[in-house]
């Protein structure tokens, strides 16, 4: 590939430039995980420092705000869109939205990964938290958001927000709930690639959607996951999971509201049964009005049993293959403590 570089002073590192929302971002990657995923032979636990495509998806669909003016993607609760027409519709459908630029809107980021979805948000004037229970790859994206920031966050036309960046494994209620008090509140939790079949399943990250939805700096919080299905109808399986929860209202995006080239249909893997189905697909979740009022009910309420799983992995095969050259060989401390905290900008 030609826009892929190498390193001679880190041979395990490669990256490649990526065009996201108007920007040219160069993502890091770990050269053997790369390619050990086009393999499908890399650990579910080492696939945060892995670009997956959903995290393209998930950038361009926040980065222009696509659930906001998208016929078909009506709000939850029914009431009319009040954002002002400048905002959900800039000079041109090229430009990103001046949605996230218009006020301060934070930011909380499952598995991060990479870091693409944080850094686009942040250059079009978020402030992000980026979270992920792998230390590489938290280490990874502070990488990319420092090269992205030296390019973007300067001059008089900027519109670079922040990131903070987070250690945070899946099912660590103490962990998540500190998180959202430390750094909330938060309009939007969002999160790509998270799940593949029983290798990376839903429960672990449905416990910590729940624990971010009883927390009042959480509650209020809309979330926003992209996912492609790989083994199964996972997405399907994912919202009956939340539904059947009673705690958020779910819905998906119409395919016609994806960007164009998400928007397909494929096939499950040869050991599911052979079907077409929605092959890419966002989901919103907002917390109900009746749980949402009172959230310090609704943490008595919940099940004291722990959740089982880390919530580090991301799917194994298939990637998007993106990534970009360092700028910085800073490392990150690689504590065992859940609740590592980073400021980067």
């Amino acid at each position: 590939m030609d826009n892929v570089c190498h390193f001679v002073s880190e041979p395990d590192m490669e990256a490649e430039c990526i065009s996201v929302c108007g920007f040219d971002f160069f993502m890091l990657r770990r050269r053997r995980d790369y390619f050990a995923a086009v393999a499908g032979d890399l650990d579910i636990q080492a696939t945060g420092v892995v670009l997956w495509e959903c995290s393209l998806l998930l950038a361009e669909y926040m980065g222009y705000a696509l659930w906001i003016h998208g016929g078909k993607t009506e709000l939850a609760d029914g009431d009319a869109d009040i954002h002002p027409w400048w905002m959900t519709h800039p000079p041109a459908p090229v430009v990103p939205s001046r949605f996230w630029s218009s006020k301060g809107h934070r930011v909380l980021e499952l598995g991060g990964g990479s870091g693409l979805v944080s850094v686009t948000l942040a250059c079009l004037g978020a402030s992000v938290v980026c979270s992920d229970g792998d230390p590489a790859a938290v280490m990874t994206a502070k990488r990319n958001c420092h090269a992205a920031k030296s390019r973007y966050g300067h001059g008089a036309r900027t519109t670079w927000g922040s990131v903070d960046f987070q250690q945070l494994r899946w099912g660590d209620k103490a962990a998540v709930r500190q998180l959202v008090r430390e750094h909330g509140p938060f309009g939007f939790v969002v999160g790509s690639d998270l799940l593949y079949g029983d290798s990376s399943p839903a429960g672990p990250l449905l416990e910590t959607l729940a624990a971010i939805a009883t927390e009042p700096e959480g509650s209020g919080a809309e979330v926003i996951l992209a996912m492609k299905n790989r083994c199964r109808d996972e997405a399907y399986a994912f919202c009956s999971l939340a539904r059947e929860r009673g705690l958020w209202s779910v819905r998906t995006v119409s395919q016609d509201d994806l960007p164009g080239q998400f928007s397909m249909t494929g096939q499950t893997s040869d050991d599911c049964p052979a079907q077409d189905i929605q092959a890419y697909h966002v989901i919103h979740m907002t917390v109900l009005k009746a749980h949402g009022q009172n959230g310090a009910k609704l943490q008595k309420e919940e099940k004291a049993a722990p959740c089982s799983g880390t919530g580090e992995g991301r799917p194994a095969p298939q990637t998007a293959g993106l990534t970009s050259p360092t700028t910085s060989g800073e490392a990150l401390s690689t504590s065992e403590d859940s609740g590592k905290r980073l400021r980067l900008c």
